[in-house]
């Protein structure tokens, strides 16, 4: 999380010496724009890659981070929104 939130180059783990397009679509999409105009960026695409920092946290296994929002929004197993 922190890498994606910082100003570093994200390495691509499917094209080798490539950079992250999902680290950079992810950024966009949270409003994280790096000051090195040498990094990848793209535009926002919430449907194809996480929309905020919750979607993300819950796709990576934070089982309590999802647990809290389901609480709040008053969400069920059979109302849950599908995640990318």
């Amino acid at each position: 999380m922190r890498a994606a939130h910082g100003e570093d180059r994200l390495e691509c783990h499917v094209l080798k010496g490539a950079q992250c397009a999902g680290a950079a679509i992810y950024r966009a999409n949270v409003a994280k724009r790096t000051r090195d105009p040498a990094l990848l960026r793209l535009p926002r695409d919430a449907k194809k890659v996480f929309a905020n920092y919750l979607e993300f946290m819950i796709h990576h296994g934070q089982r309590v981070v999802k647990e809290a929002l389901d609480l709040a929004t008053g969400r069920t197993k059979e109302n849950q929104p599908k995640l990318p």
